[in-house]
């Protein structure tokens, strides 16, 4: 359970570098996860923010969705913001743990929400140590 705490609470979904700085100056609004009756999983929560979406297509909500920026601060630092911890995640900052997932893509480059979906984690770096997708499983 820890593991997927800390993979929820990674300090940044990295890509590039403009990655980070562009999350950086989004307002901190804390939102959460509805984890008890949907799958634990970063990008699929951002999707669901994203595009109100339900499995067979319908739009819930419409004038509630989020944008992608919005969503990754969701997963990010306005997680770390609700659990009270800021201060040592949700971003990569000088003094902060350099927790982080390493994806196929950079989220704030696609050109829809939709596209969420299909990004693919290639691994994470959590206390320094590296850990390719697969490792150890």
């Amino acid at each position: 359970m820890q593991m997927m705490y800390r993979f929820f609470l990674a300090a940044a979904l990295v890509t590039a570098p403009t990655l980070a700085a562009a999350h950086n100056e989004l307002a901190r609004e804390p939102r959460g996860i509805d984890a008890s009756v949907t799958r634990v999983d970063s990008l699929f929560s951002m999707w669901t923010a994203a595009t109100h979406k339900t499995m067979s297509g319908r739009v819930l909500g419409e004038d509630e969705r989020i944008s992608i920026p919005e969503a990754l601060h969701a997963v990010t630092l306005g997680a770390a913001y609700l659990l009270g911890q800021d201060d040592k995640k949700g971003s990569i900052e000088a003094g902060k743990l350099a927790d982080f997932t390493i994806l196929d893509r950079n989220p704030l480059e696609i050109t829809s929400p939709d596209e969420l979906r299909d990004i693919k984690v290639l691994g994470t770096v959590m206390g320094g140590k590296p850990f390719p997708m697969g490792a150890g499983r």
